[in-house]
């Protein structure tokens, strides 16, 4: 039992980081960057770096989503087995796509003058590169609602133990 609440624990905390992480990154910081710093170009040297951690942390969910995935497996029925499968590989698929875009997007940026060095290649490489992302955090929105749901109707030792006898 304590094994299955620090699982959740985890699957939690690692989804907070990823996802949370890159929704708030998205949504607050990258318009507060290109207010402060006064452009996307200026704004885009602070989101290359930072893209490389939320990566990271990527990947970090995928594992510990995969790990939750399999403590549950056999108690789940054929239809939540299918959206955590699909949700799980497409959030895979938009990872390894990111991870092997990012560099190309890298290679286009002059760090030393803060420039891009093709403009058009490049914001064509980013909105491919943005596409993907929004394809990996809706996986990962769907994915963390099935997950929940599983674990609503996963009965638990603790409040089986709990219910009036009929």
């Amino acid at each position: 039992m304590v094994a299955r609440y620090l699982s959740r624990l985890a699957t939690v905390l690692a989804m907070a980081l990823w996802w949370g992480g890159l929704t708030f990154y998205a949504l607050f910081v990258v318009p507060t960057g290109v207010d402060v710093l006064g452009g996307e170009t200026e704004q885009g040297f602070i989101t290359e770096r930072v893209s490389n951690i939320i990566n990271v942390c990527g990947i970090v969910a995928l594992v510990v989503l995969l790990a939750n995935a399999a403590a549950s497996w056999r108690s789940i029925g054929r239809l939540a087995k299918s959206v955590i499968a699909i949700t799980w590989l497409a959030m895979a698929a938009a990872q390894l796509v990111l991870l092997l875009v990012h560099p190309r997007l890298d290679a286009l940026l002059d760090v030393t003058s803060h420039s891009i060095t093709e403009p058009s290649s490049f914001h064509r490489l980013h909105e491919f590169y943005l596409s993907v992302t929004t394809v990996q955090w809706s996986a990962g929105l769907l994915h963390f609602m099935a997950v929940v749901a599983i674990w609503c109707r996963l009965p638990t030792k603790l409040s089986s133990q709990h219910q009036p006898s009929a």
